[in-house]
């Protein structure tokens, strides 16, 4: 899905499946209606990550392909220090603070980005956890 196409008029498509071995056929109208608001789900943000080098999940990234950009992701330690701040979608923390590796525990994240469907800021927050 591309978030430009959502365009602003209502569509209907016809679903035709045909069983390849009874050849049974079914049809179906489907309605697809175009978003008028922000739907949740744009931006998924991971719940655990494990910087230890392996290769997997070693860095707290979320994922926001369908979004252009955002304005910004945030780290924080339980007492709201800012621990990290981008604003590259695709650029993931690694679990250091001044260059030092932090012990496994909660954090908590901020993330702001512009709705591509309404042009409203969101702001999704949440907290996560950092293993080790």
């Amino acid at each position: 899905p591309n978030p430009q196409y959502l365009g602003d008029s209502t569509d209907v498509f016809t679903v035709v499946y045909i069983d390849p071995v009874s050849g049974c056929r079914n049809e179906e109208q489907v309605v697809v209606r175009p978003f008028t608001n922000c739907p949740k789900g744009l931006v998924g943000v991971p719940n655990v990550f494990s910087p230890n080098e392996d290769g997997a999940n070693d860095k707290f990234i979320i994922f926001a392909d369908l979004l252009e950009s955002i304005d910004f992701l945030r780290v924080f330690d339980r007492w709201g220090n800012t621990l990290w701040v981008t604003s590259d979608k695709h650029e993931g923390w690694d679990g250091s603070f001044n260059g030092k590796y932090l012990n496994p525990g909660v954090f908590v994240y901020l993330v702001e980005y512009t709705c591509p469907i309404d042009g409203k800021k969101v702001i999704l927050s949440g907290d996560f956890t950092l293993l080790r």
